[in-house]
C-alpha cells in the first residue's frame, strides 16, 4: 500500500462493476469513448490492465520492471487522458472496454 492507495481484489473489483451496472439507470459513471483507448500508450495499457486485475502499484512495477513512482505517473496520465477520477473508474473502464475480463462469480 502506497500513500493510502489500497489494492482492489478481483472480488472487490467485480462488486464495484456490479454496483455501477446496478446504478446505471440513476447515476451513470462518466462516459468514456472507446476511441480514447487509442490515446493511451502501450505501456499505459499494460499498467491499466494490471491495476484493473487487482495488482498494487508496487506489484505492477515489479511485473513491468519499473519503480512504483513510474506506475503512479502512468496512472495519473491514464486518469487525465481518459477523463477519469479514481481507480474504481479505471477498473470499470477496463472491464467495459474489454481490456480486463472479470469473473461473473464473486467469492464471498
Amino acid at each position: 500500500m502506497a500513500q493510502g492507495e489500497a489494492p482492489l481484489s478481483r472480488g472487490l473489483s467485480a462488486k464495484i462493476l456490479q454496483e455501477f451496472a446496478h446504478q446505471a439507470g440513476t447515476a451513470s459513471p462518466p462516459q468514456v469513448q472507446a476511441d480514447e483507448t487509442h490515446e493511451l500508450t502501450s505501456r499505459q495499457i499494460e499498467v491499466l490492465t494490471l491495476v484493473a486485475q487487482g495488482q498494487t502499484y508496487r506489484q505492477v512495477g515489479e511485473t513491468l520492471g519499473l519503480c512504483e513512482s513510474a506506475i503512479k505517473y502512468h496512472m495519473g496520465e491514464i486518469l487525465t487522458r481518459l477523463h477519469l477520477k479514481n481507480r474504481a473508474q479505471v477498473i470499470a473502464y477496463a472491464a467495459r472496454t474489454g481490456l480486463v475480463r472479470l469473473d461473473k462469480t464473486v467469492p464471498d
